[in-house]
């Protein structure tokens, strides 16, 4: 449980990064960013799932915890690459508007 909560401040970060490189305003109409929140919601769902799994202290098996492991695990690379794809996309495109403006001051 504690390799799946420690996903959790990095997400967070992560996501910060993009708000700060989208100037705190994301497009919830962008496929992109509905992606990086449904593979967010997955996260957290899994992670979730995990622990009411283990406070209800139902027997489960090493296999199980392993496998519930790697699909975080999963889950959190996704999310993270996508998140950094976004926040890529949008650098470039700022570097090039940023280009573009400089041209017509000159």
């Amino acid at each position: 449980m504690r390799a799946m909560a420690n996903h959790q401040p990095q997400a967070e970060q992560d996501l910060r990064q993009l708000m700060d490189v989208s100037g705190n305003t994301l497009d919830h109409t962008d496929r992109r960013i509905r992606r990086i929140e449904a593979a967010y919601n997955r996260l957290a769902q899994g992670a979730q799932y995990v622990y009411e799994q283990m406070e209800a202290k139902e027997q489960i098996s090493g296999d199980w915890v392993r496998n519930e492991l790697m699909v975080s695990a999963n889950a959190y690379q996704e999310f993270t690459r996508q998140v950094w794809e976004a926040i890529i996309e949008h650098s470039k495109t700022s570097d090039l508007h940023r280009v573009h403006e400089a041209t017509q001051v000159a």
